[in-house]
């Protein structure tokens, strides 16, 4: 990503084309690749840049290295252990259809460290982008969590293994109760569930249809 007659450039259509005069939040995440090479390095001025259509992707053009990104990072970034958040923001000045991601400065104008000295190569992860007008989709789509009007993922995992439903809690934030009722409504069940594997075994209950409410959910099943 570093030496300027070898850079990679990604890239992807939009869903649909930027508004001119409207402003945008851009984020991703963004990890160092250090096992990819034995002496990596490490830089700056990794950004986005948008196109009005992203045919010449297929036959890469020096001149997209022009020293202009839309947003860029300007410190260098050396974390190879975590997922970092990439965040920035523009006024869209034309209709673009297209975002690319890389490097789009030339080598004297970049800021870099190497493990070794004459290296001259660094890798990257991306994941999770985003381009919205709404710079808290975009934050939280990036961080991996609920959108607005989404509901979280389940906290847990249900099956059902002959007469035994086994319900594996992941997390302890949630407070959830486990209930089954029959189909007169009766309470047959109740219980807290804690973080583990959860065990019910039915096989006792009388046969016919019950209602396993987990939270807010329902589910169906027949002994």
């Amino acid at each position: 990503m570093i030496v300027d007659s070898a850079k990679e450039i990604i890239g992807v259509e939009l869903e649909e084309a930027l508004e001119t005069g409207s402003k945008y939040f851009i984020t991703f995440q963004i990890s160092a690749g250090s096992n990819l090479i034995s002496s990596p390095c490490y830089c700056n001025k990794i950004g986005v840049k948008f196109f009005r259509n992203i045919k010449f992707l297929a036959n890469f053009n020096a001149w997209l290295i022009d020293d202009h990104a839309h947003i860029f990072e300007d410190s260098i970034m050396t974390d190879t252990t975590n997922w970092n958040l990439f965040q920035g923001s523009f006024i869209a000045d034309s209709a673009y259809k297209a975002i690319l991601i890389g490097n789009f400065f030339n080598l004297i104008n970049i800021n870099y460290t190497c493990l070794r000295q004459g290296a001259l190569a660094a890798y990257y992860y991306f994941d999770r982008f985003c381009v919205s007008t709404d710079s808290l989709h975009c934050a939280r789509y990036s961080r991996g969590l609920p959108l607005p009007n989404q509901n979280p993922p389940d906290a847990y995992q249900i099956s059902f293994i002959d007469n035994e439903i086994q319900i594996f809690l992941e997390s302890d934030q949630q407070d959830l109760m486990v209930i089954i009722f029959d189909t007169a409504g009766r309470m047959i069940f109740k219980n807290q569930l804690r973080p583990g594997i959860n065990k019910i075994n039915y096989y006792d209950f009388a046969s016919g249809m019950y209602l396993l409410r987990i939270g807010t959910k329902t589910y169906k099943f027949i002994r």
